[in-house]
C-alpha cells in the first residue's frame, strides 16, 4: 500500500501539468489540504482498529483522492489526453501477479519462492511489452541499431 502511495504522487506531480502550465499553483495547496485532512481524518478513524495497516490505506485513499481530484481539475483548465485506463489495466495486472505470487510462494524454500516472484515478475514484462504495443518488428529495429552501433564503436 504504501509503494503504491508513492506511486500515486509520482502520477500527481505529473498530473499537475496542467496547474503548472497555467500557472495557477494556488490550487496545489488546495489539492494537497484536501489529502491532508482527509488522511488526518482516516487515520483517525482507522489506526485505532487496524493499526499501521490502518494508516497505510488511509494514506493510500488521501493520495488516490487527490491523485482523482488533481487530474479532474487539470482535464478541465488544461487537457491532456492521458492514457487512464491503460494505466489502471497495467496496474490492476502488477497487483494481480504480486499478490498470486505472495499466495503461491507463501511456505516454499527461498530459492522456489525466488522462481516464482522472477517467474512472475517475467509474466509482468512480458504483459507490459504486448500491452504496450511494442512489436517484434520493434524489438527487431532496435536490436539492429544497438548491435550497428557496438560495432561502429569496436571497430573505431
Amino acid at each position: 500500500m504504501i509503494a503504491l502511495s508513492t506511486a500515486f504522487i509520482g502520477i500527481w506531480y505529473i498530473f499537475m501539468t496542467g496547474v503548472y502550465l497555467r500557472r495557477k499553483t494556488i490550487y496545489q495547496f488546495f489539492f494537497t489540504l484536501t489529502a491532508a485532512v482527509l488522511n488526518a481524518l482516516l487515520n483517525i478513524l482507522l489506526i485505532p482498529y487496524f493499526g499501521s495497516i490502518g494508516a497505510a490505506f488511509a494514506t493510500l485513499c488521501a493520495y488516490g483522492v487527490l491523485l482523482l481530484v488533481t487530474y479532474i481539475f487539470n482535464q478541465k483548465i488544461y487537457p491532456i489526453p492521458f492514457e487512464v485506463r491503460s494505466f489502471i489495466l497495467r496496474v490492476l495486472v502488477g497487483v494481480a501477479l504480486y499478490i498470486g505470487c505472495i499466495a503461491l510462494s507463501g511456505n516454499q524454500e527461498p530459492p522456489i519462492r525466488w522462481s516464482i516472484c522472477l517467474g512472475g515478475l517475467g509474466l509482468y514484462s512480458v504483459f507490459l511489452f504486448l500491452h504496450g504495443g511494442l512489436s517484434v518488428q520493434t524489438l527487431r529495429q532496435l536490436f539492429l541499431f544497438v548491435r550497428k552501433t557496438f560495432i561502429k564503436r569496436g571497430g573505431s
